[in-house]
This record gives C-alpha cells, sequence and structure tokens, in this order.
C-alpha cells in the first residue's frame, strides 16, 4: 500500500502561460489519484483558491491554501536580456539563477492574512500585472506560513540557509521529478533544512506554454515550465 501523498505546489491556469489547468480540474484529479491534499500555489496570488476550496468541499479533499514567489536580492535590479528565439533554455536558467524561488503554505486564519498582505505589498510594489519582493519583504518570515524552497539550477546552500533562519522549524527544501534536461539534483545534509516532496505540471500543455512565454519553439522546448 503507498504512502499517502499531498502535492504541495501546484500552478492553475490563474498564473499565467505557466498553468494549464483549472482549479477544480486540478482538484478532480487529485481526488481520483487518492491524494491527501492538494496545495494550490499560484504566483503572487490566491485567484484560484475559490474556485479551489468549491471543488474540494464537493470531492472531500483537503485543500492548502499557498503561493509561490521569485523573491529578488535587495541590489537586483529589472534587466532585459534580448536572446534569439529558440534560446528558451537559457531565459529560464537565467531566470532562476537571479531569484530565490519559494512557495509559502497558509496554517491557519493569520497564516491566510499574512500571505495575502505579502501578495499586496508585492502588487502595489510593481507595474499592473507585475510584482516586486526582495529579502527584505521577509527578514522576519511570515507568521502562520510554512516555506518550501525551490532550488535553482545550480542549488545554493546559502539559499537554504537563509530560509531556514527565517522560518525556524517551518522550512523545507521542494524535491520535485520535473524530468527534465536540466533538473537540479540537491543535497539538504549539512543545512537545517529538510527535505519535502513536491512535482511538477501536465507535461504538453506545459511545454506549450513555455514555448509562449520565452519566445521559442517547440523543439526547443525544455518539458517543464
Amino acid at each position: 500500500m503507498f504512502p499517502s501523498y499531498a502535492e504541495l505546489h501546484c500552478l492553475t491556469n490563474f498564473t499565467f502561460l505557466r498553468g494549464a489547468s483549472h482549479p477544480e480540474e486540478l482538484v478532480e484529479r487529485a481526488a481520483q489519484l487518492g491524494y491527501s491534499a492538494l496545495a494550490i500555489t499560484d504566483e503572487c496570488s490566491l485567484a484560484g483558491a475559490v474556485r479551489a476550496h468549491v471543488g474540494a468541499k464537493e470531492h472531500g479533499l483537503k485543500l492548502i491554501v499557498g503561493a509561490q514567489f521569485d523573491i529578488k536580492d535587495q541590489e537586483s535590479g529589472s534587466k532585459n536580456h534580448k536572446r534569439r528565439a529558440g534560446d528558451c533554455k537559457s531565459r529560464i536558467t537565467d531566470h532562476e539563477s537571479r531569484n530565490l524561488r519559494l512557495v509559502l503554505l497558509a496554517t491557519d486564519r493569520e497564516g491566510y492574512g499574512n500571505l495575502s498582505e505579502l501578495i499586496t505589498r508585492g502588487r502595489r510594489q510593481a507595474r499592473k500585472g507585475e510584482y516586486r519582493l526582495t529579502r527584505t519583504d521577509l527578514v522576519r518570515g511570515l507568521p502562520g506560513c510554512l516555506a518550501l524552497l525551490l532550488p535553482a539550477a545550480e542549488p545554493s546552500v546559502d539559499d537554504a540557509r537563509w530560509l531556514g533562519e527565517r522560518f525556524p522549524g517551518n522550512a523545507w527544501i521542494a524535491v520535485e521529478l520535473l524530468c527534465g534536461p536540466t533538473t537540479a539534483h540537491g543535497s539538504t545534509g549539512s543545512i537545517d533544512c529538510p527535505g519535502t516532496a513536491a512535482s511538477g505540471s501536465s507535461r504538453p500543455a506545459m511545454c506549450t506554454c513555455t514555448c509562449v512565454r520565452a519566445a521559442c519553439y517547440m523543439t526547443h522546448s525544455p518539458p517543464y515550465a
């Protein structure tokens, strides 16, 4: 008998060009697969939470509300790098190397409120349709929330330590099987930040979204987003 499984990192089509499925579709599929819980974690957004909540009640599935963020270094600015069409791999790798990517999961009402406040702050600090958060915005962590670090192509032990210090006892490294050509295989040894399982997205739809987002051809796209 398989151990219970909860998906802790899942994007819906409310994350433009990165998610391909409606929240209620993901909830229904999770219930069919026997998941014990599902976390909806759109990028700096809670837009899919209501539809997911309705679907979770219908299917008797535990729903976890969260969000994914790309946290910039305080000194980093926005730089535009022009590349030829088809250079999809370098676009994605550069994006990952510049930012600290993480998932925050609300554990209670306080956590949900703090998560909502963080999203609002990030949106207000950028132009419409974008967001901007730096490490300063999480210098005291986020009470009521758990943190998952999504390692970059070249994992940083310093990033894991930084996150663990701000979420003591509530931070993990997400271990995802993406089956992509640049999949990172990191280790959680020697740092106070254990690992936890998470997963990727639907491959065909995600390849299409990735190509549109990165302005590259389907033959050059890695099988993940």
